[in-house]
Formats: C-alpha cells, structure tokens, sequence
C-alpha cells in the first residue's frame, strides 16, 4: 500500500509519458497509477480534460493551470474527483464513482494532482 510519503519523494520529473488524448504523465502520476491500479482515473481525467466544454473553454480562455482533488470515502468505498483553475474556484467538472477498491492500494482520503498544458503532475513535481 503506498502513502501520501510515498509520492512526496516525486520532485520534477525525467520521463513523461504518453496516456491516450495527449494527455502526458509524469513519473509520479505513472508511480500513482501503477501501485494504486487506478489507470482508469487516470484514463477518465485525459478524456475530460480532452472533450469536456467547460474544460475546453477555460483552456480557449488561456488558463493552461487546473487543479484535480480527489476525495475518497473509504466507509462507502466511493470516490469524487473535480477538475477546477484552482483550489478556492468553481467546479469546471465532477464525477462520482459509486464503487472504488483505491482504498486496498493507497491509504489517503484526499489527493491532489495538477494539469498543466495537458501535463498530469503531482504538486510535489510541480
């Protein structure tokens, strides 16, 4: 099971990675994704961050800089990540999950992640 520790050893990044949409990953992302199996998060941020109107249209605006919080419930095993320009704006995007097992592989209840210029970071790399 990896911790918030686990990722706080991330600082900038030597590879960056490729996902699907042109969305690009950074090691700690790749790191992320890998312990926690949680590809499918990572996979549903690059379509949002690719289609999604608002998301869209905050990047026409010039704001290359989004901020992705993600919340787990362990109790209900639920999860809910928003996409926003930044901690204190309103919510461009939300998606719920009804079922997650994250919580088998991390042992957070809240993450954070940046998306700058279709780059998926953790603060730490930032």
């Amino acid at each position: 099971m990896i911790s918030q520790n686990d990722l706080t050893q991330f600082r900038g990044t030597e590879h960056y990675y490729k996902d699907f949409m042109d969305l690009k990953i950074t090691d700690g992302i790749k790191f992320f994704m890998e312990q926690a199996r949680c590809g499918w998060l990572i996979s549903d941020i690059a379509v949002i961050n690719a289609i999604d109107r608002a998301v869209l249209k905050n990047k026409a605006d010039g704001n290359t800089f989004l901020v992705v919080d993600i919340k787990i419930n362990r109790a209900e095993k639920k999860l809910i990540w928003t996409l926003k320009e930044d901690t204190d704006e309103p919510i461009l995007y939300q998606q719920k999950y009804d079922y997650t097992d994250i919580m088998n592989y991390y042992d957070g209840e809240e993450m954070k992640f940046y998306l700058i210029d279709n780059v998926l970071l953790l603060p730490s790399e930032y």
